[in-house]
């Protein structure tokens, strides 16, 4: 039963790892990049 549990707790630490080092937050700052450059352009040329 305990080793059951740590082994989970272990799974919930690599699911929060790949949430935030993951391909989501990857595709996050390529998402937030194509906006900030986007504001910049218009703030720059307009």
């Amino acid at each position: 039963m305990n080793k059951e549990n740590k082994d989970h707790s272990k799974n919930n630490e690599d699911g929060w790892n790949r949430t935030f080092f993951g391909s989501p937050t990857i595709g996050g700052f390529v998402v937030i990049g194509i906006i900030v450059a986007f504001i910049l352009y218009n703030i720059i040329f307009n």
